[in-house]
């Protein structure tokens, strides 16, 4: 079962790929993709797709994941879920909205689209959790399996939005170093720093 959720997490993960490219590039549509939520639904997916496969790999490698820790009653799956939606408000709040280091073009027709986006978030936060676990436990030390979570990811879920231009950064953040500086910063919050001072999901 659990080889079976590493290929269907992988292949899921590919087929976003041609489907936001095919979403971002069809003209017949694309008026309909930035006053909707058609390519948010796709990111969802995308992401949705990468915990499975992350889960997956984990349980594989470690014996162990968020999804077998919620079959045995632990809370902590959601706990993680609702932190990573509150730390995801707070970056929408100064980094979107304040800030305007990047936006989302749907919200500028329909700003319902920030009732959807800390779900993204709380997603985001148990697959930076479950990526950090999988490189520590192959071996990598604190510090490598650190920056592996950055740069994984980062290159991942950014290089996605380039098919879906979900979120458009201007700024600072259009430069790629600082735009991986701020990975850097969503990495200790949502994983190292979250786990030096409150609770190690997996014991690291």
């Amino acid at each position: 079962m659990n080889d079976a959720l590493l290929v269907i997490g992988g292949l899921s993960m590919l087929f976003s790929f041609p489907v936001a490219h095919w979403l971002s590039r069809n003209t017949e549509i694309k008026s309909e993709i930035y006053s909707g939520y058609r390519v948010l639904v796709t990111c969802i997916f995308f992401l949705v797709a990468s915990l499975v496969l992350c889960e997956a790999l984990l349980q594989k490698i470690a014996g162990t994941s968020f999804y077998s820790l919620l079959r045995h009653g632990s809370t902590l799956p959601l706990t993680l879920f609702f932190v990573g939606v509150l730390e995801g408000i707070v970056y929408e709040y100064i980094g979107c909205l304040s800030l305007d280091f990047w936006y989302y073009p749907p919200a500028k027709k329909d700003k319902r689209i920030f009732l959807v986006i800390p779900v993204a978030w709380g997603i985001f936060m148990l697959i930076m959790q479950d990526t950090f676990a999988i490189l520590r436990t192959v071996g990598l030390g604190s510090l490598a399996a650190f920056i592996g979570t950055a740069l994984i990811p980062f290159v991942v879920i950014e290089g996605f939005n380039l098919y879906t231009k979900s979120w458009i950064y201007q700024g600072l953040f259009r430069k790629p170093l600082i735009l991986f500086l701020g990975w850097l910063l969503l990495t200790y919050t949502f994983v190292a720093g979250y786990n030096a001072h409150f609770l190690s999901p997996f014991g690291f």
